[in-house]
């Protein structure tokens, strides 16, 4: 069976306000013109069409929010009847931003490796040593829920947060999906982190204390051929960063998944399971 992904996850921007050690984004400062945006959102908009799929695009970074014209990009891909959601380290969301776009975005995910400040400073989590406080990052997950707007949790594990617990926050705030990642390393861009790897057994050892919120779990192997990427330069990849498909540019999107094979079990795993959450 080939997957036809109704999701597709676009690393507009690769330059951000935090320098986290393990990050597997390029740290250039670059981003997707909004000229070449809406070219790619329309090649995304004709995908979905020709699959007949109601799709949904996933605004990543980097950090989005350092965007100056992030609100524009919303605009247009909303305009065009494909959802919008974002993922964002959360120092640059307001409130504001999130109550003006209540009709406009179907979930934001905020990533939050660690609730620890000295463990935030150590990962690179932080501007200027400056780190983004529970009590704020608590008021933010309960405004975008009382807009209407679902709310994820992505929760990476390495050996810098991998003996702490931050299940009373997740308690606390309820999102609609919790994901744990497996700390993973792309070869050329976070391999020098490679020692903040965490094995197999401790990667699944960390998660049983977060089984009675029933997380989506992704190990180094799942995230492989069932993450659609396309990245700032418009660049096509299925969850590597050395298998280029092709250039949303220029290439047809919907040619390129047709000819190219998910993983079935891991892309069902990462979205189908859970589609009436997000």
């Amino acid at each position: 069976m080939n997957i036809k992904p109704s999701v597709v996850n676009f690393h507009f921007v690769d330059f951000c306000n935090y320098n986290c050690i393990y990050c597997f984004v390029k740290k250039i400062s670059r981003m997707t013109s909004f000229l070449k945006f809406t070219l790619i959102i329309d090649n995304i908009e004709k995908y979905f069409h020709s699959s007949k799929i109601h799709g949904r695009i996933n605004l990543v970074g980097g950090e989005v929010f350092v965007c100056s014209y992030l609100q524009d990009v919303i605009d247009y891909a909303f305009k065009k009847n494909i959802d919008v959601s974002l993922v964002t380290n959360g120092s640059l969301l307001t409130k504001e931003f999130i109550i003006d776009n209540k009709d406009k975005l179907t979930s934001i995910g905020i990533s939050v490796d660690s609730l620890n400040e000295d463990t935030n400073i150590k990962i690179g989590r932080c501007q200027k040593n400056k780190v983004l406080n529970n009590d704020s990052i608590i008021e933010l997950c309960e405004c975008i829920k009382s807009n209407g707007i679902k709310l994820k949790i992505n929760h990476c594990v390495s050996k810098m947060n991998i003996d702490e617990d931050i299940s009373w926050f997740i308690d606390k705030v309820k999102p609609d999906r919790f994901k744990i990642f497996q700390m993973t390393v792309v070869e050329g861009i976070n391999d020098k982190a490679s020692d903040l790897q965490i094995n197999s057994q401790e990667f699944e050892r960390y998660c049983e204390k977060y089984k009675h919120f029933n997380p989506v779990i992704e190990n180094e192997d799942e995230m492989k051929s069932s993450y659609l990427i396309i990245d700032s330069d418009g660049d096509i990849y299925f969850n590597s960063a050395n298998k280029r498909l092709g250039n949303a540019l220029s290439d047809d999107l919907y040619k390129i998944i047709d000819t190219n094979s998910f993983n079935e079990k891991a892309y069902l795993k990462r979205y189908e399971i859970a589609k009436n959450e997000l």
